[in-house]
């Protein structure tokens, strides 16, 4: 090993990293979300939860269990979204990374660790680690999972088709490239089109920094029906609005944004027929076919396929159930 990578590895060895979890009415889901973040074999972190106004037990579970562990610290304020609690929490912390992680969300107990030994092994400036991930239920049963890992050359090209990190909790990201791209865009949700800050984040560290991946399951991102991607409407609009800034910026990459506008809508798509929402199924529709009639053709038809073939079996649904520890770990507890 050179003396470069052995200065490097002692620097960045060790550091403090920041772990921001904004909260809105998180009192259902937090007190796990926190024993999974607590449970981290990495252990030099801070943990900042910003209370986002809420008007539920959300505060007094932190104070739980920040009365056990001192790396808590709860940070309260007017309602002001979920990019703007991020900014907060990032204006205070203190590390040179920031583990960002949804309220409601869960890491394997070695997400941070696994992160931290990808950045140690990188000869260039990392920006943006993220890990693979699992869908999970309302009671932690895993009934999906995505692994998303394109070349580092292709990187930004698979961003214009789809959110290749996925989520806002499997990313562990350098603050110095956090601030540099002016953080999480909270005029999304002025413009009633919350949904797409994480993706324009890390778009932008990507133009700026180097991207790694984790090849494995470290986050549990969870699907209910009160989770910002169930907004069908909002979601797309963001996803038009942000995608419509990178094509003023960057006119080469139109029709590949373009395309993942219409993946995205597929994936809504499927989201509202799952549910029988079949109202707002015929709406997603309309919008495919008046952004791409050809391009709509041929994700409508790939939707049509993929349902004939897929759900979930008995077996995954095992494989899910015997996985469940992967995230909450009893000996953490």
């Amino acid at each position: 090993m050179s003396s470069h990578s052995e200065d490097k590895r002692s620097e960045i060895a060790g550091e403090l990293v920041s772990v921001i979890v904004p909260a809105y009415n998180a009192g259902r889901y937090i007190d796990r979300t926190l024993l999974s973040v607590r449970g981290q074999t990495y252990g030099n972190l801070e943990i900042l939860v910003v209370d986002d106004g809420s008007n539920d037990d959300t505060p007094d579970i932190v104070m739980r269990h920040a009365g056990m562990d001192t790396r808590i610290r709860l940070i309260r304020q007017d309602n002001a979204g979920v990019a703007a609690a991020r900014n907060t929490g990032i204006s205070q912390a203190r590390g040179r990374y920031i583990a960002p992680i949804d309220a409601d969300d869960l890491w394997a107990p070695d997400k941070i660790a696994r992160q931290i030994a990808a950045v140690l092994d990188a000869t260039e400036t990392i920006g943006l680690v993220y890990s693979w991930y699992t869908l999970i239920g309302e009671t932690d049963d895993i009934i999906g999972s995505m692994n998303n890992t394109p070349e580092d050359t292709e990187f930004l090209q698979r961003m214009c088709r789809y959110n290749v990190v996925g989520n806002g909790s499997s990313a562990l990201l350098l603050r110095r490239a956090v601030l540099e791209v002016g953080g999480y865009d909270t005029s999304l949700r002025d413009r009633n089109a919350q949904g797409c800050e994480d993706y324009k984040l890390y778009f932008l560290i990507a133009e700026r920094f180097a991207v790694k991946a984790v090849k494995d399951y470290l986050t549990g991102y969870r699907m209910h029906g009160d989770s910002m991607s169930g907004q069908v409407e909002q979601m797309i609009r963001s996803r038009r609005i942000v995608t419509g800034e990178i094509m003023a910026r960057r006119p080469a990459l139109t029709a590949e944004l373009q395309r993942g506008n219409i993946r995205v809508m597929r994936f809504l798509l499927a989201r509202c027929l799952r549910t029988r929402d079949f109202d707002r199924a015929r709406g997603v529709i309309y919008s495919m076919f008046a952004l791409d009639p050809m391009a709509a053709m041929r994700e409508l038809g790939l939707l049509v396929l993929r349902g004939a073939r897929t759900g979930l079996s008995a077996a995954s649904r095992r494989l899910g159930f015997a996985t469940r520890q992967r995230f909450l770990n009893d000996d953490t507890l």
